[in-house]
């Protein structure tokens, strides 16, 4: 079971336009806490944005907001991960791990592993971050619950909307359509998106097996 607390920040030493995010490990920290390696979170909407932090942090601040994977990475490459954590903008994030499922050792963790300590080594010759490397790496991170949405925005008479925003609803994950009216996002599945051009009503869209649509907007 995962349990979540999200406030709002009211200190103004904060920086707003991102999000915090706390992670408790419960009734496993005495069990788990000398056999973490790191914690590793991986942004669903960008292939480009992975967070490496050191096994004796719980706290961790000046995430972008959005939807993540994080894997926690055991010492002996076995690993936990936890899908669709969600960070909003402006807002301190607290998930308690009630209980916690431990995958075995597989290719995927070998590979972090191997580029964790390839990380660590070349810390003696200068600072390197360890997400840095993993991005570099282009190691596939299995995201089956995140779909390639597409579509396209149009007016009663069918003309496309240039420049319309479509953003993962309560998040500030956007795109803007092109010249023909057309767009593509990463969404986790069954989230919402908002499809919106001034002077034009609001439309809202969950996802779900349809990863194609045409989305007419009224004014």
């Amino acid at each position: 079971m995962l349990s979540v607390y999200s406030k709002q920040f009211s200190n103004p030493g904060y920086r707003l336009s991102n999000s915090h995010i706390q992670i408790s490990l419960g009734n496993n920290e005495q069990t788990l806490a000398n056999s973490i390696q790191q914690f590793l979170f991986f942004r669903y909407d960008s292939a480009l944005t992975v967070r490496a932090f050191r096994a004796d942090k719980r706290l961790f601040p000046d995430m972008l907001s959005g939807y993540y994977k994080l894997i926690i990475l055991l010492n002996d490459n076995r690993y936990i991960l936890q899908d669709s954590l969600f960070l909003k903008t402006g807002y301190f994030h607290c998930y308690l791990f009630d209980t916690l499922h431990i995958h075995a050792a597989d290719s995927l963790s070998r590979r972090l592993d191997s580029i964790i300590r390839q990380s660590l080594d070349m810390r003696s010759k200068g600072p390197h971050d360890i997400g840095q490397r993993i991005m570099q790496s282009r190691t596939p991170i299995d995201s089956k619950s995140v779909v390639t949405v597409t579509g396209t925005v149009m007016d009663d008479n069918l003309e496309p909307f240039i420049q319309a925003m479509v953003r993962i609803y309560g998040s500030n994950i956007t795109t803007c359509t092109d010249e023909n009216g057309h767009f593509s996002l990463r969404v986790p599945k069954n989230e919402t998106i908002d499809i919106s051009y001034i002077g034009y009503s609001t439309e809202q869209i969950t996802v779900n097996g349809n990863n194609n649509y045409v989305i007419i907007l009224k004014p």
